[in-house]
């Protein structure tokens, strides 16, 4: 993807120091501009696993480029993305209370 498309509002991955041009680049392919939305990713994800392998980049790489985004980043504003999300009840369901379990073993 050009390098004037027009980048989402964050901490450009550009002006971070350290990063590797060729590997920005591979990131801004997959529309990935700002550091928030590297973060974003990632958290959705899971990981980095599928991002290695849309960019051709290894997990080592991937793991500096988080590291390096992180790093750029308020600690508050990282936090955002480090909330642990429970995948067996998503989108905010609540655990089953005793009595709401019995109910449902004694239907079956």
């Amino acid at each position: 993807m050009a390098n004037d498309a027009v980048p989402r509002e964050g901490t450009l991955l550009v002006q971070i120091p350290g990063l590797i041009a060729a590997h920005v680049d591979k990131l801004h392919g997959l529309g990935i501009f700002d550091a928030e939305h590297l973060l974003g990713l990632i958290a959705a994800m899971g990981g980095t696993r599928e991002l290695s392998a849309s960019t051709g980049l290894t997990d080592q790489e991937i793991s500096a480029i988080v590291a390096r985004a992180t790093s750029a980043l308020p600690e508050d504003v990282v936090q955002q993305y480090t909330v642990a999300v429970d995948v067996r009840r998503p989108l905010g369901a609540l655990d089953l209370t005793d009595q709401k379990k019995n109910e449902a073993k004694s239907r079956f």
